[in-house]
C-alpha cells in the first residue's frame, strides 16, 4: 500500500475565513442596528444584540483557528498509510490512529455538510489527546452525538470528500486482508 498524502488547501481555508469575517460584520450590526433587525421572527432588541455579541465572539474564535491554520501549519492535512492515518485536517483532529485500533469508518451528513466517522475499540484514549479545553469538549460532543470522537472531512483537504472515504475506506479494506481481519 503506498502512502496517501493530501495537504490542508488554502483556498478552502481562506473561504472558509472570509464567510467567519462576514458572520462577525453581521454581528456589529446586530449590535449597533438591532432595531433594523427587529422583525415578527426577532422581536426583541436585546435579542438581537446578544445575537450579535455571540456571532463575534465565535466567529472571532474561528478566524483565530483559521488563520492559525493558514500561517502557523505547517503538517500535511491527512496521511493514510499502512499503519494507519495521522489526521491533522480540522482543529479536533486526533492525530494518529492506528488500522488496529480501527473497528469501521462510515459516513455521515448533517445539512449538507458530509464528513467520516471513525469508530474505534478505545474511543476514551482520543477524548482527552490534546492540550486544549475545546478540542477536548468538541470529542466529547462528538462522542455523545456520534459513538465516536473522531470525524474527518473534506472541508478543508485539497480533496473532495468521495476522494477521501475512497481512500480511507479501500485502504482500511487494505489493510484487513493483509491482516486477516
Amino acid at each position: 500500500m503506498s502512502k496517501i498524502e493530501i495537504f490542508i488547501s488554502k483556498k478552502k481555508v481562506i473561504i472558509q475565513f472570509f464567510i467567519a469575517l462576514l458572520f462577525i460584520f453581521l454581528g456589529i450590526l446586530f449590535i449597533f442596528y438591532p432595531k433594523e433587525f427587529v422583525s415578527p421572527v426577532f422581536k426583541s432588541v436585546f435579542l438581537i444584540r446578544l445575537s450579535g455579541i455571540l456571532s463575534i465572539l465565535f466567529f472571532g474564535a474561528v478566524i483565530l483557528i483559521i488563520s492559525k491554520e493558514l500561517f502557523l501549519r505547517k503538517k500535511k492535512g491527512l496521511v493514510i498509510d499502512k499503519y494507519g492515518i495521522i489526521d491533522h485536517s480540522s482543529y479536533s483532529s486526533v492525530g494518529e490512529i492506528k488500522w488496529d485500533d480501527v473497528i469501521s469508518i462510515k459516513k455521515n451528513q448533517v445539512m449538507s455538510t458530509k464528513f467520516l466517522l471513525v469508530y474505534v475499540k478505545k474511543p476514551n484514549v482520543y477524548l482527552y489527546l490534546s492540550d486544549g479545553i475545546i478540542k477536548n469538549k468538541l470529542r466529547k460532543l462528538n462522542m455523545r452525538y456520534y459513538g465516536t470522537p473522531i470525524t474527518i472531512s473534506s472541508s478543508s483537504l485539497k480533496c473532495d470528500f468521495n476522494q477521501l472515504e475512497n481512500n480511507l475506506k479501500k485502504s482500511f479494506e487494505d489493510y484487513k486482508m493483509r491482516n486477516y481481519i
